[in-house]
């Protein structure tokens, strides 16, 4: 009998620095958790695990061109630090003025880019704040 094949997405390369940043930006929240948690051992536990799964998608995407992700072992920080790098391009496309109309071009553009990404790996898409499931 043989092992059940992994599914394995690849990033595109143009696609790659969006998806560290998202990554980054969820390691980044995840270390103001920890700081919050101060000396509680048991606090520390679920953000130190999210850190190191977080971590390890940015360790298996490396600093190349291509990136190959495991869908199997990866697919709840791919979730998490999309749907946040999602919710943050959402937010800068709803900033109003003519001197945020580039940036929420820009935002329009990497919040297609997520979506399309999370689209092709099985992730789920969030729907926009203010809109739910009839």
């Amino acid at each position: 009998m043989s092992a059940p094949e992994r599914r394995i997405i690849v990033a595109p390369s143009e696609f790659l620095p969006l998806l560290r940043d998202c990554m980054l930006w969820k390691l980044t929240l995840t270390a103001q958790d920890m700081d919050l948690c101060a000396s509680n051992a048991e606090a520390w536990r679920e953000p130190l695990e999210r850190f190191d799964r977080i971590r390890a998608v940015l360790d298996t995407t490396g600093w190349g061109e291509r990136g190959e992700i495991d869908l199997d072992e990866h697919r709840e920080a791919l979730q998490e630090a999309l749907a946040l790098g999602l919710e943050t391009e959402r937010d800068l496309m709803a900033e109003g003025g003519e001197a945020a109309k580039d940036q929420r071009h820009d935002a329009y553009r990497q919040a297609l880019e997520i979506e399309t990404f999370m689209h092709a790996a099985g992730l789920e898409i969030p729907p926009p704040e203010g809109e739910h499931d009839a």
